[in-house]
C-alpha cells in the first residue's frame, strides 16, 4: 500500500482523507485494526468506513432498497433504511458464483 500511495499515486496521506468501502460481514476488531494501521502508519488526517451494499444502492440514486449481491464464494441479502445497512436483516449464504 506504501508503493501505490507514494509511487503510483503520487499522493501524501498526511493531506487526504481516506474512504474505505467494507462488506457487511467485517468483524469490529478488524475495523479497529484497519483504524490504527490508517492513522498511524499512514498519518491520514480523516477516515470514513462506508458499506459495499449500501454504496451500491446510493449510486443508483435511491437510500432506500434491498441490495442482493452474488460474488465468487458468498451471496449477501441486505435491507438498506436511509442509506444505512441494517445489519441484523442482512442475510449471508454461501451458494454463490463458484
Amino acid at each position: 500500500m506504501h508503493n501505490l500511495l507514494y509511487s503510483k499515486l503520487k499522493s501524501i496521506p498526511e493531506e487526504h482523507p481516506i474512504f474505505l468501502i467494507e462488506n457487511s460481514n467485517i468483524t469490529r476488531k478488524s475495523q479497529e485494526k484497519m483504524v490504527e494501521v490508517i492513522f498511524e502508519y499512514f498519518n491520514f488526517p480523516k477516515c470514513i468506513f462506508w458499506n459495499q451494499q449500501a454504496c451500491s444502492l446510493i449510486s443508483t440514486g435511491a437510500s432506500e432498497g434491498l441490495v442482493f449481491e452474488c460474488g465468487a464464494g458468498t451471496s449477501v441479502c441486505s435491507p438498506i433504511h436511509q442509506g444505512l445497512i441494517i445489519k441484523d436483516a442482512t442475510y449471508h449464504s454461501l451458494i454463490s458464483g463458484n
